[in-house]
């Protein structure tokens, strides 16, 4: 019998750095390439967590989206 091993990744969204979840709640003073940075640095901080668990199949985190919930919305009818 062939063994086919199990392959582990995250389910769901990875929870935000402290750091951008202070950040979103001010988002106003920063300006794009500011917000841009802070996304990137917080996929790679995810990424950097789920290398170092030793994962198979890595994702973003969804670290990029920074409404859970409400950007869900905009796409009902």
């Amino acid at each position: 019998m062939k063994e086919h091993p199990l392959r582990t990744t995250v389910i769901g969204s990875y929870p935000l750095p402290g750091w951008l979840e202070f950040a979103c709640g001010h988002l106003d003073q920063f300006g794009e390439a500011d917000r841009a940075e802070l996304q990137e640095d917080a996929v790679l901080a995810a990424i950097h967590d789920q290398l170092a668990a030793g994962l198979d199949v890595i994702t973003d985190g969804e670290q990029t989206r920074l409404d859970f919930n409400l950007s869900f919305y905009g796409y009902l009818d």
